[in-house]
Protein backbone atom coordinates (compact mmCIF):
# COMPACT_ATOMS: atom_id res chain seq x y z
CA UNK A 1 0.00 0.00 0.00
CA UNK A 2 1.42 2.94 -1.21
CA UNK A 3 1.98 6.40 1.30
CA UNK A 4 -1.05 7.95 0.01
CA UNK A 5 -3.36 5.42 -0.39
CA UNK A 6 -2.43 4.72 3.50
CA UNK A 7 -3.01 8.38 4.15
CA UNK A 8 -6.31 8.67 2.71
CA UNK A 9 -7.51 5.35 4.34
CA UNK A 10 -6.85 6.82 8.03
CA UNK A 11 -8.47 10.16 7.19
CA UNK A 12 -11.37 8.36 5.96
CA UNK A 13 -11.32 6.17 8.81
CA UNK A 14 -10.92 9.02 11.56
CA UNK A 15 -13.03 11.82 9.98
CA UNK A 16 -16.72 10.24 11.14
CA UNK A 17 -15.53 9.20 14.69
CA UNK A 18 -17.69 10.50 17.44
CA UNK A 19 -16.02 12.20 20.25
CA UNK A 20 -17.16 9.92 22.47
CA UNK A 21 -15.44 6.95 20.16
CA UNK A 22 -12.08 8.13 19.99
CA UNK A 23 -11.86 8.87 24.08
CA UNK A 24 -13.45 5.16 24.51
CA UNK A 25 -10.58 3.73 22.09
CA UNK A 26 -7.90 5.57 24.00
CA UNK A 27 -9.55 4.45 27.33
CA UNK A 28 -9.37 0.72 26.19
CA UNK A 29 -6.07 0.74 25.16
CA UNK A 30 -4.90 2.31 27.92
CA UNK A 31 -6.39 0.66 30.86
CA UNK A 32 -5.11 -2.64 31.11
CA UNK A 33 -7.42 -6.41 31.86
CA UNK A 34 -6.56 -6.27 35.80
CA UNK A 35 -7.83 -8.96 37.95
CA UNK A 36 -11.39 -9.78 38.48
CA UNK A 37 -12.79 -7.23 42.00
CA UNK A 38 -14.04 -9.04 44.83
CA UNK A 39 -17.07 -8.88 45.31
CA UNK A 40 -19.79 -9.78 48.21
CA UNK A 41 -22.16 -12.97 46.86
CA UNK A 42 -25.65 -10.80 45.71
CA UNK A 43 -28.73 -12.78 46.01
CA UNK A 44 -31.11 -13.92 43.75
CA UNK A 45 -34.03 -11.73 43.17
CA UNK A 46 -36.99 -13.47 41.56
CA UNK A 47 -39.51 -12.35 39.56
CA UNK A 48 -42.87 -11.67 39.82
CA UNK A 49 -44.12 -12.11 36.74
CA UNK A 50 -44.11 -15.55 34.53
CA UNK A 51 -40.87 -15.75 32.69
CA UNK A 52 -42.27 -16.45 28.80
CA UNK A 53 -39.75 -18.87 27.16
CA UNK A 54 -37.34 -16.77 24.65
CA UNK A 55 -36.48 -17.31 21.36
CA UNK A 56 -34.29 -20.44 21.09
CA UNK A 57 -30.19 -19.52 19.98
CA UNK A 58 -28.79 -21.23 17.37
CA UNK A 59 -25.90 -22.79 19.34
CA UNK A 60 -26.38 -25.81 21.89
CA UNK A 61 -24.95 -28.54 23.71
CA UNK A 62 -25.94 -32.00 23.86
CA UNK A 63 -25.48 -34.31 26.29
CA UNK A 64 -22.65 -36.81 24.20
CA UNK A 65 -20.30 -33.86 25.01
CA UNK A 66 -20.68 -31.43 22.50
CA UNK A 67 -21.34 -27.51 21.86
CA UNK A 68 -22.84 -26.97 18.53
CA UNK A 69 -21.46 -23.62 17.74
CA UNK A 70 -21.76 -21.76 13.67
CA UNK A 71 -22.87 -24.69 12.00
CA UNK A 72 -19.61 -26.51 13.69
CA UNK A 73 -19.32 -28.64 16.68
CA UNK A 74 -16.14 -28.20 19.90
CA UNK A 75 -15.98 -31.29 21.98
CA UNK A 76 -16.15 -30.39 25.65
CA UNK A 77 -12.87 -30.98 27.05
CA UNK A 78 -12.77 -29.85 31.27
CA UNK A 79 -10.47 -26.61 31.61
CA UNK A 80 -8.88 -25.99 28.15
CA UNK A 81 -11.19 -25.37 26.08
CA UNK A 82 -12.64 -21.79 27.16
CA UNK A 83 -9.62 -20.24 25.76
CA UNK A 84 -8.72 -22.22 23.14
CA UNK A 85 -8.38 -20.28 19.66
CA UNK A 86 -7.50 -23.53 17.57
CA UNK A 87 -11.51 -23.54 16.27
CA UNK A 88 -10.74 -19.73 15.45
CA UNK A 89 -11.56 -16.98 17.27
CA UNK A 90 -15.15 -16.40 15.93
CA UNK A 91 -15.99 -20.16 17.27
CA UNK A 92 -14.15 -19.40 20.36
CA UNK A 93 -16.31 -16.13 21.11
CA UNK A 94 -19.34 -17.78 20.84
CA UNK A 95 -18.31 -20.48 22.92
CA UNK A 96 -17.89 -18.06 25.63
CA UNK A 97 -21.22 -16.11 25.02
CA UNK A 98 -22.84 -19.61 26.79
CA UNK A 99 -25.64 -19.32 23.70
CA UNK A 100 -25.64 -22.67 24.34
CA UNK A 101 -27.10 -23.04 28.04
CA UNK A 102 -30.69 -23.28 27.22
CA UNK A 103 -30.39 -26.24 26.00
CA UNK A 104 -28.32 -27.91 28.88
CA UNK A 105 -30.22 -29.56 31.65
CA UNK A 106 -29.51 -29.08 35.64
CA UNK A 107 -26.67 -31.24 35.95
CA UNK A 108 -24.76 -30.61 32.91
CA UNK A 109 -25.13 -26.61 33.21
CA UNK A 110 -23.46 -26.42 36.89
CA UNK A 111 -20.51 -28.26 35.78
CA UNK A 112 -19.90 -27.02 32.57
CA UNK A 113 -20.35 -23.03 34.47
CA UNK A 114 -18.51 -24.61 37.04
CA UNK A 115 -15.43 -25.19 35.07
CA UNK A 116 -15.83 -21.36 33.08
CA UNK A 117 -15.84 -19.69 36.39
CA UNK A 118 -12.65 -21.97 38.12
CA UNK A 119 -10.58 -21.32 35.26
CA UNK A 120 -11.14 -17.53 34.11
CA UNK A 121 -10.07 -15.82 37.36
CA UNK A 122 -8.34 -13.35 34.72
CA UNK A 123 -10.22 -11.13 32.36
CA UNK A 124 -8.58 -11.88 29.09
CA UNK A 125 -8.81 -12.83 25.70
CA UNK A 126 -11.87 -12.61 23.17
CA UNK A 127 -13.77 -14.19 25.80
CA UNK A 128 -13.66 -11.38 27.44
CA UNK A 129 -14.66 -8.92 25.05
CA UNK A 130 -17.47 -6.46 26.28
CA UNK A 131 -19.82 -7.78 23.44
CA UNK A 132 -19.15 -11.76 24.44
CA UNK A 133 -19.65 -10.25 28.19
CA UNK A 134 -22.83 -9.01 27.83
CA UNK A 135 -24.19 -11.84 26.70
CA UNK A 136 -22.62 -14.06 28.78
CA UNK A 137 -24.07 -12.05 31.71
CA UNK A 138 -27.48 -12.48 29.69
CA UNK A 139 -27.27 -15.87 28.79
CA UNK A 140 -26.41 -17.20 32.75
CA UNK A 141 -29.44 -15.15 33.91
CA UNK A 142 -31.99 -16.37 31.44
CA UNK A 143 -30.64 -19.78 32.66
CA UNK A 144 -31.74 -19.09 36.34
CA UNK A 145 -35.04 -17.07 35.02
CA UNK A 146 -35.90 -20.50 33.42
CA UNK A 147 -35.78 -22.25 36.97
CA UNK A 148 -32.58 -23.43 37.43
CA UNK A 149 -30.18 -22.57 40.06
CA UNK A 150 -27.33 -20.03 39.92
CA UNK A 151 -25.48 -20.93 42.80
CA UNK A 152 -23.26 -18.91 45.20
CA UNK A 153 -20.12 -19.25 42.93
CA UNK A 154 -22.19 -17.96 39.51
CA UNK A 155 -23.92 -15.10 41.29
CA UNK A 156 -20.35 -13.95 42.11
CA UNK A 157 -19.20 -14.23 39.15
CA UNK A 158 -21.95 -12.16 37.81
CA UNK A 159 -21.58 -9.44 40.00
CA UNK A 160 -17.71 -9.51 38.89
CA UNK A 161 -18.57 -9.82 35.47
CA UNK A 162 -20.75 -6.65 35.64
CA UNK A 163 -18.15 -4.42 37.45
CA UNK A 164 -15.21 -5.60 34.75
CA UNK A 165 -18.52 -4.78 31.99
CA UNK A 166 -19.15 -1.19 33.05
CA UNK A 167 -15.75 0.82 32.32
CA UNK A 168 -16.04 -1.10 28.46
CA UNK A 169 -19.07 -0.62 27.27
CA UNK A 170 -19.18 -0.54 23.78
CA UNK A 171 -19.24 3.18 22.82
CA UNK A 172 -15.95 2.86 20.92
CA UNK A 173 -18.48 1.04 17.88
CA UNK A 174 -21.62 3.04 18.85
CA UNK A 175 -23.75 0.05 17.38
CA UNK A 176 -25.79 -2.82 17.87
CA UNK A 177 -23.48 -3.65 20.99
CA UNK A 178 -25.01 -0.87 22.92
CA UNK A 179 -27.66 -2.46 23.31
CA UNK A 180 -26.56 -5.91 24.39
CA UNK A 181 -24.79 -4.02 26.68
CA UNK A 182 -28.11 -2.18 28.47
CA UNK A 183 -29.52 -5.41 28.32
CA UNK A 184 -27.05 -6.95 30.52
CA UNK A 185 -26.80 -4.12 32.76
CA UNK A 186 -30.94 -4.53 33.17
CA UNK A 187 -31.14 -8.30 33.35
CA UNK A 188 -28.22 -7.93 36.06
CA UNK A 189 -29.94 -5.29 38.02
CA UNK A 190 -33.45 -6.73 38.21
CA UNK A 191 -32.40 -10.46 39.34
CA UNK A 192 -29.19 -9.84 41.86
CA UNK A 193 -29.34 -8.19 44.84
CA UNK A 194 -26.74 -6.33 44.57
CA UNK A 195 -25.85 -2.89 45.99
CA UNK A 196 -24.96 -1.73 42.59
CA UNK A 197 -27.92 -2.92 41.36
CA UNK A 198 -30.10 0.35 40.94
CA UNK A 199 -27.20 1.70 39.01
CA UNK A 200 -27.22 -0.96 36.26
CA UNK A 201 -30.84 -0.62 36.18
CA UNK A 202 -30.49 3.06 35.80
CA UNK A 203 -27.65 3.28 33.12
CA UNK A 204 -29.59 0.21 31.02
CA UNK A 205 -32.51 2.42 30.90
CA UNK A 206 -30.45 5.48 30.26
CA UNK A 207 -28.50 3.61 27.04
CA UNK A 208 -31.88 1.91 25.59
CA UNK A 209 -33.05 5.52 25.50
CA UNK A 210 -30.59 7.44 23.85
CA UNK A 211 -29.28 4.86 21.12
CA UNK A 212 -32.31 2.94 20.15
CA UNK A 213 -33.52 5.78 18.22
CA UNK A 214 -30.26 6.06 15.97
CA UNK A 215 -30.27 2.43 15.27
CA UNK A 216 -33.44 1.59 14.92
CA UNK A 217 -34.55 3.57 11.76
CA UNK A 218 -38.30 4.46 10.95
CA UNK A 219 -39.12 1.73 8.84
CA UNK A 220 -37.97 -0.84 11.36
CA UNK A 221 -34.72 -1.87 10.00
CA UNK A 222 -31.15 -1.68 12.32
CA UNK A 223 -29.00 1.41 11.01
CA UNK A 224 -25.97 -1.31 10.33
CA UNK A 225 -28.18 -2.62 7.62
CA UNK A 226 -27.32 -6.46 8.35
CA UNK A 227 -30.52 -8.54 8.22
CA UNK A 228 -28.06 -11.02 10.74
CA UNK A 229 -27.40 -8.17 13.20
CA UNK A 230 -30.86 -6.77 13.08
CA UNK A 231 -31.88 -9.96 14.34
CA UNK A 232 -29.79 -9.95 17.37
CA UNK A 233 -30.59 -6.17 18.55
CA UNK A 234 -34.62 -7.49 17.60
CA UNK A 235 -33.75 -10.34 19.94
CA UNK A 236 -32.17 -7.86 22.64
CA UNK A 237 -35.51 -5.90 22.77
CA UNK A 238 -37.65 -8.79 22.65
CA UNK A 239 -35.40 -10.23 26.07
CA UNK A 240 -35.64 -6.65 27.46
CA UNK A 241 -39.82 -6.72 27.16
CA UNK A 242 -40.20 -10.16 28.54
CA UNK A 243 -37.57 -9.02 31.74
CA UNK A 244 -39.11 -6.04 32.62
CA UNK A 245 -42.68 -7.64 32.63
CA UNK A 246 -41.29 -10.78 34.97
CA UNK A 247 -40.03 -7.77 37.14
CA UNK A 248 -43.56 -5.49 36.94
CA UNK A 249 -41.60 -2.64 35.31
CA UNK A 250 -43.12 -0.32 33.04
CA UNK A 251 -41.78 -0.59 29.50
CA UNK A 252 -39.79 2.58 27.85
CA UNK A 253 -41.94 4.84 25.60
CA UNK A 254 -41.86 3.46 22.20
CA UNK A 255 -40.01 -0.12 22.63
CA UNK A 256 -43.34 -1.67 21.68
CA UNK A 257 -43.88 -0.13 18.81
CA UNK A 258 -39.87 -0.03 17.56
CA UNK A 259 -40.26 -3.85 18.33
CA UNK A 260 -43.31 -4.18 16.68
CA UNK A 261 -41.93 -2.04 13.16
CA UNK A 262 -38.81 -4.32 13.77
CA UNK A 263 -40.54 -7.55 13.56
CA UNK A 264 -41.95 -6.66 10.47
CA UNK A 265 -38.45 -5.49 8.76
CA UNK A 266 -37.15 -8.89 9.97
CA UNK A 267 -39.59 -10.95 7.81
CA UNK A 268 -39.65 -8.17 4.57
CA UNK A 269 -36.02 -9.24 4.60
CA UNK A 270 -36.70 -12.78 4.19
CA UNK A 271 -37.18 -14.98 0.93
CA UNK A 272 -39.92 -17.71 0.53
CA UNK A 273 -37.82 -20.04 2.01
CA UNK A 274 -37.91 -18.31 5.33
CA UNK A 275 -34.20 -17.30 5.44
CA UNK A 276 -32.99 -13.42 4.53
CA UNK A 277 -31.22 -12.20 1.89
CA UNK A 278 -27.54 -12.15 3.16
CA UNK A 279 -26.37 -8.07 2.41
CA UNK A 280 -23.27 -6.92 4.42
CA UNK A 281 -22.21 -8.75 6.78
CA UNK A 282 -25.09 -11.74 7.50
CA UNK A 283 -24.74 -15.62 7.82
CA UNK A 284 -27.61 -17.90 9.22
CA UNK A 285 -27.43 -19.84 11.91
CA UNK A 286 -25.44 -17.29 13.97
CA UNK A 287 -28.78 -15.50 15.96
CA UNK A 288 -32.31 -16.76 15.59
CA UNK A 289 -34.37 -16.02 12.45
CA UNK A 290 -37.82 -14.34 11.70
CA UNK A 291 -39.70 -16.94 12.30
CA UNK A 292 -38.04 -17.82 15.84
CA UNK A 293 -38.46 -14.01 16.53
CA UNK A 294 -41.99 -13.54 15.64
CA UNK A 295 -43.19 -16.44 17.62
CA UNK A 296 -41.55 -15.12 20.58
CA UNK A 297 -42.97 -11.80 20.19
CA UNK A 298 -46.58 -13.50 19.47
CA UNK A 299 -45.83 -15.13 22.69
CA UNK A 300 -45.04 -11.95 24.10
CA UNK A 301 -48.59 -10.34 22.36
CA UNK A 302 -47.15 -7.83 20.39
CA UNK A 303 -49.01 -6.90 17.77
CA UNK A 304 -46.08 -7.26 14.86
CA UNK A 305 -45.80 -10.76 15.20
CA UNK A 306 -49.58 -11.63 14.67
CA UNK A 307 -50.27 -13.56 11.36
CA UNK A 308 -50.67 -11.11 8.41
CA UNK A 309 -50.33 -11.25 4.82
CA UNK A 310 -47.29 -12.47 3.07
CA UNK A 311 -45.14 -8.99 2.25
CA UNK A 312 -45.57 -8.12 -0.98
CA UNK A 313 -43.83 -5.27 -2.53
CA UNK A 314 -42.47 -2.58 -0.69
CA UNK A 315 -39.68 0.66 -0.60
CA UNK A 316 -37.98 0.99 2.91
CA UNK A 317 -36.71 4.18 2.25
CA UNK A 318 -35.27 5.22 5.52
CA UNK A 319 -32.96 1.61 5.53
CA UNK A 320 -32.76 1.22 1.46
CA UNK A 321 -34.25 -2.20 0.84
CA UNK A 322 -36.57 -2.25 -1.87
CA UNK A 323 -38.92 -5.65 -2.65
CA UNK A 324 -40.42 -6.79 -5.63
CA UNK A 325 -43.13 -9.66 -5.82
CA UNK A 326 -44.96 -10.99 -8.21
CA UNK A 327 -45.99 -14.58 -7.95
CA UNK A 328 -43.34 -16.64 -7.26
CA UNK A 329 -40.74 -14.15 -8.16
CA UNK A 330 -39.17 -12.12 -5.24
CA UNK A 331 -36.60 -9.71 -5.38
CA UNK A 332 -34.63 -8.15 -2.97
CA UNK A 333 -32.18 -5.15 -3.37
CA UNK A 334 -29.64 -3.02 -1.69
CA UNK A 335 -30.22 0.52 -2.32
CA UNK A 336 -29.10 2.05 1.28
CA UNK A 337 -25.83 3.31 2.47
CA UNK A 338 -23.31 0.50 3.58
CA UNK A 339 -24.29 1.51 7.22
CA UNK A 340 -23.85 4.97 9.59
CA UNK A 341 -20.50 6.59 8.98
CA UNK A 342 -19.55 6.27 12.25
CA UNK A 343 -19.94 2.55 12.33
CA UNK A 344 -20.18 1.02 8.87
CA UNK A 345 -17.60 -2.26 9.47
CA UNK A 346 -19.97 -4.86 8.49
CA UNK A 347 -21.00 -3.20 5.18
CA UNK A 348 -20.01 -4.94 2.19
CA UNK A 349 -19.25 -3.02 -1.60
CA UNK A 350 -22.31 -4.15 -3.26
CA UNK A 351 -24.39 -0.82 -3.66
CA UNK A 352 -26.92 -1.86 -5.83
CA UNK A 353 -26.75 -5.53 -5.37
CA UNK A 354 -30.05 -7.57 -5.29
CA UNK A 355 -31.29 -11.44 -4.97
CA UNK A 356 -33.96 -13.43 -6.71
CA UNK A 357 -35.92 -16.40 -5.69
CA UNK A 358 -38.98 -17.93 -7.49
CA UNK A 359 -41.01 -19.79 -4.49
CA UNK A 360 -38.74 -21.90 -2.05
CA UNK A 361 -35.46 -21.77 -4.95
CA UNK A 362 -32.78 -19.43 -4.77
CA UNK A 363 -31.35 -18.02 -8.14
CA UNK A 364 -29.51 -14.76 -7.48
CA UNK A 365 -27.75 -14.74 -4.25
CA UNK A 366 -25.15 -12.56 -2.65
CA UNK A 367 -21.66 -14.12 -2.12
CA UNK A 368 -22.28 -13.93 1.81
CA UNK A 369 -20.10 -14.15 4.47
CA UNK A 370 -17.81 -17.04 5.60
CA UNK A 371 -15.28 -15.59 8.25
CA UNK A 372 -14.33 -12.41 10.34
CA UNK A 373 -10.56 -13.75 10.28
CA UNK A 374 -8.95 -15.27 6.72
CA UNK A 375 -8.59 -11.53 4.75
CA UNK A 376 -8.46 -13.89 1.88
CA UNK A 377 -11.83 -14.42 1.76
CA UNK A 378 -12.89 -11.42 4.07
CA UNK A 379 -11.64 -8.91 1.22
CA UNK A 380 -13.68 -11.00 -1.36
CA UNK A 381 -17.39 -11.51 0.42
CA UNK A 382 -17.02 -7.76 0.59
CA UNK A 383 -15.84 -6.86 -2.53
CA UNK A 384 -18.59 -5.68 -5.35
CA UNK A 385 -17.62 -8.45 -7.70
CA UNK A 386 -19.20 -10.97 -4.83
CA UNK A 387 -22.51 -9.30 -5.40
CA UNK A 388 -25.17 -8.91 -7.94
CA UNK A 389 -24.13 -5.63 -9.53
CA UNK A 390 -21.72 -3.34 -11.67
CA UNK A 391 -17.76 -3.05 -11.17
CA UNK A 392 -16.68 -0.17 -13.28
CA UNK A 393 -12.79 -0.25 -13.80
CA UNK A 394 -11.84 -3.37 -11.31
CA UNK A 395 -12.93 -1.01 -8.27
CA UNK A 396 -14.71 -1.60 -5.73
CA UNK A 397 -17.84 0.70 -5.54
CA UNK A 398 -16.71 2.09 -1.77
CA UNK A 399 -13.18 0.85 -0.58
CA UNK A 400 -13.55 -1.89 1.94
CA UNK A 401 -10.20 -2.73 3.36
CA UNK A 402 -8.87 -5.09 5.83
CA UNK A 403 -10.93 -7.21 8.05
CA UNK A 404 -13.65 -4.05 9.11
CA UNK A 405 -12.15 -1.15 7.53
CA UNK A 406 -13.71 1.36 5.25
CA UNK A 407 -12.36 3.87 3.40
CA UNK A 408 -14.31 6.24 0.95
CA UNK A 409 -17.71 5.19 0.45
CA UNK A 410 -20.67 4.91 -2.04
CA UNK A 411 -23.24 7.42 -1.48
CA UNK A 412 -26.91 6.90 -2.89
CA UNK A 413 -28.02 10.25 -4.98
CA UNK A 414 -31.03 8.78 -5.80
CA UNK A 415 -33.90 5.90 -5.49
CA UNK A 416 -37.58 5.00 -5.25
CA UNK A 417 -40.44 2.47 -6.07
CA UNK A 418 -43.22 2.15 -8.58
CA UNK A 419 -45.89 -0.16 -7.89
CA UNK A 420 -47.20 -2.36 -10.35
CA UNK A 421 -50.37 -4.46 -10.64
CA UNK A 422 -47.84 -7.26 -9.97
CA UNK A 423 -44.41 -6.55 -8.87
CA UNK A 424 -43.72 -3.15 -9.61
CA UNK A 425 -40.17 -1.09 -10.44
CA UNK A 426 -37.30 0.18 -8.37
CA UNK A 427 -34.47 2.22 -8.96
CA UNK A 428 -31.55 4.31 -7.36
CA UNK A 429 -28.46 5.79 -8.38
CA UNK A 430 -25.26 5.88 -6.47
CA UNK A 431 -21.47 8.08 -6.96
CA UNK A 432 -19.24 5.28 -5.79
CA UNK A 433 -17.31 5.49 -8.76
CA UNK A 434 -17.09 9.09 -9.38
CA UNK A 435 -13.21 10.77 -8.32
CA UNK A 436 -12.41 14.38 -7.98
CA UNK A 437 -11.61 14.37 -12.19
CA UNK A 438 -14.68 12.27 -13.20
CA UNK A 439 -18.44 12.39 -12.33
CA UNK A 440 -19.42 8.88 -13.00
CA UNK A 441 -22.93 7.68 -11.49
CA UNK A 442 -24.41 4.36 -11.58
CA UNK A 443 -28.47 3.97 -12.01
CA UNK A 444 -30.23 0.95 -11.91
CA UNK A 445 -33.62 0.15 -12.65
CA UNK A 446 -34.95 -3.05 -11.62
CA UNK A 447 -38.57 -4.26 -13.08
CA UNK A 448 -40.43 -7.59 -12.14
CA UNK A 449 -43.60 -8.72 -13.67
CA UNK A 450 -45.74 -11.50 -14.37
CA UNK A 451 -43.04 -13.29 -16.19
CA UNK A 452 -39.59 -11.60 -16.47
CA UNK A 453 -36.87 -9.44 -14.42
CA UNK A 454 -35.71 -6.51 -16.59
CA UNK A 455 -32.17 -4.56 -15.21
CA UNK A 456 -31.42 -1.83 -16.68
CA UNK A 457 -28.08 -0.11 -16.05
CA UNK A 458 -27.06 3.64 -16.59
CA UNK A 459 -23.58 4.49 -16.29
CA UNK A 460 -23.01 8.49 -16.56
CA UNK A 461 -19.44 9.96 -17.19
CA UNK A 462 -16.94 9.96 -19.89
CA UNK A 463 -14.62 8.04 -21.36
CA UNK A 464 -13.38 4.47 -21.94
CA UNK A 465 -13.88 2.32 -19.15
CA UNK A 466 -14.02 -1.41 -18.31
CA UNK A 467 -17.16 -2.93 -17.16
CA UNK A 468 -18.02 -5.78 -15.53
CA UNK A 469 -21.79 -7.17 -14.70
CA UNK A 470 -21.78 -9.89 -11.85
CA UNK A 471 -25.06 -12.84 -11.78
CA UNK A 472 -23.80 -15.38 -8.94
CA UNK A 473 -25.66 -18.16 -9.50
CA UNK A 474 -27.17 -20.41 -6.19
CA UNK A 475 -24.70 -23.52 -6.03
CA UNK A 476 -27.87 -25.99 -6.59
CA UNK A 477 -28.12 -24.80 -9.99
CA UNK A 478 -26.68 -25.07 -13.45
CA UNK A 479 -25.41 -22.91 -16.03
CA UNK A 480 -24.70 -23.38 -20.34
CA UNK A 481 -23.66 -20.64 -22.53
CA UNK A 482 -25.74 -20.21 -25.67
CA UNK A 483 -23.73 -17.52 -27.07
CA UNK A 484 -21.96 -14.40 -26.10
CA UNK A 485 -24.79 -12.59 -24.48
CA UNK A 486 -27.05 -15.77 -23.53
CA UNK A 487 -27.27 -17.92 -20.82
CA UNK A 488 -29.45 -21.12 -20.08
CA UNK A 489 -29.84 -21.55 -16.18
CA UNK A 490 -31.18 -24.88 -14.62
CA UNK A 491 -33.13 -25.63 -11.77
CA UNK A 492 -33.06 -28.63 -9.42
CA UNK A 493 -37.08 -29.17 -10.73
CA UNK A 494 -35.90 -29.08 -14.82
CA UNK A 495 -36.98 -25.54 -15.77
CA UNK A 496 -34.38 -23.33 -17.51
CA UNK A 497 -34.40 -19.83 -17.60
CA UNK A 498 -32.49 -17.71 -20.14
CA UNK A 499 -30.43 -15.19 -19.21
CA UNK A 500 -29.96 -12.21 -21.91
CA UNK A 501 -27.63 -9.93 -21.65
CA UNK A 502 -26.44 -6.55 -23.15
CA UNK A 503 -25.63 -7.03 -26.99
CA UNK A 504 -22.52 -4.68 -26.18
CA UNK A 505 -21.45 -6.94 -22.96
CA UNK A 506 -19.72 -10.52 -23.74
CA UNK A 507 -20.90 -13.12 -21.11
CA UNK A 508 -18.86 -15.67 -19.35
CA UNK A 509 -18.93 -18.30 -16.42
CA UNK A 510 -16.55 -18.28 -13.47
CA UNK A 511 -16.31 -20.52 -10.11
CA UNK A 512 -17.43 -18.98 -7.55
CA UNK A 513 -18.88 -20.25 -4.03
CA UNK A 514 -21.81 -19.27 -1.74
CA UNK A 515 -21.20 -18.60 2.18
CA UNK A 516 -24.18 -18.92 4.18
CA UNK A 517 -22.28 -19.87 7.63
CA UNK A 518 -18.55 -19.03 9.08
CA UNK A 519 -16.34 -21.52 8.15
CA UNK A 520 -18.78 -23.02 5.34
CA UNK A 521 -18.05 -22.23 1.60
CA UNK A 522 -20.34 -23.87 -1.66
CA UNK A 523 -19.15 -24.27 -5.34
CA UNK A 524 -21.40 -22.45 -6.86
CA UNK A 525 -20.69 -20.65 -10.56
CA UNK A 526 -20.72 -16.48 -11.67
CA UNK A 527 -21.87 -15.12 -15.13
CA UNK A 528 -20.14 -12.02 -15.63
CA UNK A 529 -20.83 -9.99 -18.67
CA UNK A 530 -17.93 -7.73 -19.72
CA UNK A 531 -16.64 -4.80 -22.15
CA UNK A 532 -14.95 -1.91 -22.58
CA UNK A 533 -17.35 0.59 -22.93
CA UNK A 534 -17.44 4.61 -24.08
CA UNK A 535 -19.29 6.69 -20.97
CA UNK A 536 -22.47 7.49 -21.24
CA UNK A 537 -23.89 3.85 -21.91
CA UNK A 538 -27.24 1.80 -20.95
CA UNK A 539 -27.24 -1.61 -20.93
CA UNK A 540 -29.94 -3.97 -20.25
CA UNK A 541 -30.69 -7.28 -19.00
CA UNK A 542 -33.54 -9.63 -18.76
CA UNK A 543 -33.98 -12.92 -17.05
CA UNK A 544 -36.73 -14.83 -18.42
CA UNK A 545 -38.36 -18.36 -18.31
CA UNK A 546 -41.16 -18.72 -15.04
CA UNK A 547 -44.52 -17.76 -15.58
CA UNK A 548 -47.53 -16.47 -12.87
CA UNK A 549 -50.26 -19.04 -12.41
Amino acid sequence: MNAGLRLQRLWWQLRYLRPRQVAQRLHLRLRRPGRLAQVATPAWQAPRQPWVTPAPLTASWDEEGFFRLLGGELRWSPASLWGDRSPGKKRLMELNTCNWLWSAGPSSGRRLLADWVATQSRPDGPGWHPYITSQRIVNWVKWGLAGHELDSALRASLAQQLRYLEPRLAFDECDHKLINNAKALLFAGHSLADPQASQWRARGLRLLAQYLPELLLDDGGYSGRSPMYHNALLLDLLDMINLLRAYGQPLPDGLETRCNAALRWSRALCHADHEPALFNDAALDVVPGADALTAYGRRLGLQGAVDDQETASCWLPASGVGRLRAGPALLLADLGPLGPDHAASHGHAGTLGFELSLADQRVLVDTGLSTYEDLRYRAYERSTAAHNTVVVDGKNSSDVWGLFKLGRRARIVAAGYAPGDMGGVLHASHDGYSRARSRLIHHREWSLCADRLTIDDVLEGAGEHRVDVYFHLHPDLTVELRGSHLASIGLPDGRCLELAVDPQLTLGVEDGYRATRFGERQPSKVLRAQAELTFPVRLRHVLTGWRCN
